[in-house]
């Protein structure tokens, strides 16, 4: 296990300031200047240095330059010392050597900001950047549990039974059981501010410093000072008979935790009537479910709360894809009840059409254009629903029979290819051919070199065009995506 040996500014500190997760991004940037500011307030007044642990940024591999700019500005202002290790946002590479801490060394003295990027030991206590791969990780904790005079771990880990937020436990990352027992651990990545404990393991979380998104709604937030001093005996290390017989070293201890009230607070109502977002202030977020028949007072709480400057989202209790999951569900037989996700095509329109014979209302709503024109009697409804449900199931069934349909019934084909032909496909023209394998290959790592400019040896040599011609020839486009402006809203670790 490496061994650092910190600066005397470093090792002169004994009070230090604990945040994690800032995710410095577009739209969090003035919250998170205001972060950086009360946590070194907080660490002058304590007289003490600062740790963090890990994701300062939010898009990896890219730092936006206003952003960094504004950031550099702040932390120039630190006057303490500070000890930074990445999490897996700041991380580029899977190793992690490579990542987006280091740009922020230019805004301290020398000495003043100690970073580490891979597992080590420094000041009596065991630091475990962010890893991918959990035997490495595993490694380290062991390597720190056998070194004496290690009396706390700060990391970046994905722990499994660790909350993600309110309602979701994490299911991967490492077993608690795998870190040292008797020894406090502190760690970045998980928002939500909770402590994990098994037999003589304990594992806090410090969580993010202010609400991320919405799946933080409700969630206090907190910053943490761990003082380094002779607080006892640390694990590994026997009592001496006397003080004369033995130095006693300096531990690790949390000596203090206070409530960070940063940044916009998000508030999660279950009716307009709901009291929680009562202290809600001008730039929060309140999001309001609407039960049935309480859309009226959802309006009023609307207007009340926007003319007090708070962002309103309201979002109905029933929406229509449920309604239709619904239908549709219940016009499957009790014995064979299927989500609409998981049918066919032909499912999915004999259940509507089934739908819409038995339910007069949906009828009604869905058949006003024919009946304003014409007055059908029963007989003649139920004959052009036939002949609807009919010509319905031949198109599918010719639709299905030239082009695929994407679902839970189609088929599955396992296309495997063994090698790619190419010739005059973008840089690869004339009539040179080039033959590309592709059985039994496994992970590939496509290089290049370009002999036509001055710029980059890679750039315009070809990889791409190599790697997804493929799927031009399959689909006639080299964009993988599905939708082209899709987004995803998920919760951030």
């Amino acid at each position: 296990m490496p061994f650092i040996d910190a600066s005397i500014l470093h090792q002169n500190c004994k009070s230090w300031v604990v945040f994690s997760d800032l995710h410095v991004k577009g739209d969090s940037i003035d919250t998170c200047e205001k972060v950086l500011i009360s946590i070194h307030q907080a660490a002058v007044a304590r007289q003490g240095g600062i740790i963090f642990l890990g994701d300062f940024w939010h898009v990896r591999r890219s730092l936006d330059v206003e952003l960094l700019n504004r950031v550099l500005d702040v932390l120039r202002t630190w006057t303490c010392p500070v000890i930074m290790i990445p999490g897996n946002h700041d991380q580029v590479t899977l190793g992690g050597k490579v990542h987006s801490l280091k740009p922020l060394q230019s805004a301290f003295q020398l000495e003043q900001i100690l970073i580490i990027d891979e597992p080590a030991i420094s000041m009596g206590a065991l630091w475990v950047p962010y890893r991918r791969d959990l035997n490495v990780l595993r490694a380290a904790l062991r390597a720190g549990a056998d070194s004496p005079g290690v009396s706390m771990i700060f990391c970046h880990a994905d722990v499994k039974g660790a909350y993600m937020n309110d309602n979701m436990r994490s299911k991967e990352g490492l077993d608690i059981a795998s870190f040292p027992k008797n020894i406090p651990i502190y760690s970045g990545h998980f928002h939500k501010p909770h402590t994990i404990c098994q037999g003589r393991t304990t594992l806090r979380y410090v969580g993010s410093p202010y609400q991320t998104s919405l799946s933080e709604a409700g969630q206090e937030k907190y910053f943490y000072c761990v003082q380094r001093g002779n607080h006892g005996v640390v694990a590994g290390v026997e009592a001496a008979a006397s003080v004369a017989d033995y130095e006693q070293p300096e531990t690790w201890k949390e000596v203090e935790r206070w409530v960070c009230d940063i940044g916009r607070k998000i508030f999660r109502a279950s009716s307009p009537s709901d009291a929680s977002f009562s202290v809600a202030k001008a730039g929060d977020r309140v999001v309001v479910t609407v039960p049935t028949g309480q859309e009226h007072a959802a309006q009023i709480l609307l207007a009340e709360l926007q003319e007090r400057g708070i962002e309103v989202e309201l979002k109905p209790e029933d929406n229509p894809l449920t309604r239709r999951r619904n239908a549709a569900a219940a016009g499957a037989s009790s014995n064979d009840v299927v989500p609409v996700e998981d049918m066919d095509p032909l499912r999915i329109f004999r259940s509507f059409m089934s739908q819409l014979s038995s339910n007069p209302e949906l009828e009604a709503s869905l058949g006003s254009a024919v009946d304003d024109k014409m007055s059908l009697n029963k007989a003649a409804k139920n004959d052009l629903h036939a002949k609807v449900l009919e010509e319905g199931l031949l198109t599918l069934q010719r639709l299905n029979g030239t082009k695929a349909i994407s679902g839970g019934g189609g088929r599955e084909c396992l296309l495997r290819f063994e090698t790619v032909t190419l010739s005059n496909f973008g840089p690869y023209y004339g009539e040179k051919v080039v033959e590309y394998p592709l059985s039994d290959r496994g992970l590939v790592l496509i290089k290049g070199q370009s002999t036509d400019g001055t710029g980059a040896d890679s750039n315009g040599a070809g990889k791409t065009t190599l790697a997804m011609s493929v799927l031009w020839c399959l689909t006639g486009s080299l964009d993988a995506r599905v939708v082209g402006d899709c987004k995803v809203a998920h919760v951030t670790s």
